[in-house]
């Protein structure tokens, strides 16, 4: 067993020390990214704090999210705060059954049960509704709906061990995949540039030549002169932001960008939790009112290329094997909805 699975699964044999585990993170970021890195003198040293703060966030995640909670139509019948997240007990194994990697566990597992992460988007929207204030019912109350949708399952596990590390490796592999998505966009960012500099350029010279050779008889297309000091200004602020990018080689950029974001994983990876309160409409109310629903929430946010996506409130759940769906009722619901 390598060292990031007795990290993750909370292993009680005693723990590595402290370069042993950076340089087990460090090996999986190389190979997550390019395994050139290897090749740039002194990565070792450059990654290994970013390494281990992005151990420390992780662990903070993985600690605060729930779970094992059961998941399906009997728990809930029996969860009452699974009613705040599913809507109808049939969501539940409709959820699950759907995901083609939870079919794929139970056709290769004789488990009974499959742990995976559960996340739903999570949703809050102010709107003006009826709420019952004091002993009267008054209309146009400024309220809070919260709506739990789109349910999504990630990594299928047998045991709870085993998913935790499963968990953790891929965290490491995200934010790999975001430094490798920056380096992209700013090489992006730098060709576009470098081709605005290159139709500058050619406008400068353009504007500079105007009124020679037979521009004259043309007098309606000709550039006044002071097109060419426009163009030259225009041209020199373009030459300050091509600037601000890295000279040095593609290596070494990235090197520098995976230790920025192995540095500061929350600005990819964060998450926050959250108490929440909730009558049967799912709207909220506050702790000292009645509410049908009180639930702990981990949401999570990830960072891309092309934004911030989420929340998304997760859970640790247990699926049962004895309420997965047959795939072909799952296909005929697919094909009623598609009338």
């Amino acid at each position: 067993m390598g060292i990031l699975d007795r990290i993750f699964g909370n292993r009680k044999e005693p723990e590595a020390g402290e370069n042993e585990i950076a340089d087990a993170i460090i090996d999986r970021i190389v190979e997550s990214t390019d395994k050139r890195l290897a090749l740039v003198s002194g990565y070792r040293k450059i990654l290994r704090d970013c390494a281990l703060t992005t151990l420390e966030h992780l662990r903070a995640l993985l600690q605060v999210i729930p779970g094992p909670i059961d998941v399906g139509a009997a728990a809930w019948a029996q969860d009452h705060s699974l009613h705040a997240m599913l809507a109808r007990a049939e969501d539940a194994p409709r959820a699950f059954s759907a995901d083609g990697t939870v079919r794929a566990f139970f056709e290769s597992s004789a488990a009974e049960h499959c742990l995976a992460l559960f996340g739903l988007e999570h949703t809050e929207r102010h709107v003006l509704a009826p709420a019952l204030v004091g002993e009267q019912v008054q209309h146009g109350v400024a309220r809070t709906t919260v709506s739990f949708d789109h349910p999504r399952v990630l990594a299928p596990s047998a045991e709870m061990q085993t998913l935790r590390i499963e968990l953790g490796k891929r965290m490491i592999d995200f934010l790999a995949m975001r430094a490798m998505e920056q380096v992209s966009a700013r090489r992006d960012e730098k060709k576009a540039l470098e081709n605005e500099r290159a139709l500058l350029k050619a406008r400068l010279a353009l504007a500079e030549r105007a009124g020679r050779g037979l521009t004259g008889l043309a007098a309606a297309e000709a550039k006044p002169r002071s097109d060419a000091a426009t163009i030259a200004r225009e041209l020199s602020e373009l030459e300050k932001q091509l600037a601000g990018f890295s000279s040095t080689g593609l290596m070494q950029e990235l090197l520098e960008t995976v230790r920025g974001t192995y540095g500061s994983p929350s600005m990819h990876l964060r998450h926050a939790v959250s108490s929440l309160s909730l009558d049967a409409m799912n709207f909220k109310v506050e702790s000292s009112q009645k509410s049908e629903f009180s639930l702990q929430v981990v949401d999570l946010w990830l960072a891309n290329r092309a934004g911030e996506r989420g929340p998304f409130a997760v859970i640790i759940a247990r699926f049962p094997r004895s309420e997965l769906l047959p795939s072909q009722r799952l296909l005929a619901e697919a094909q009623k909805f598609a009338l």
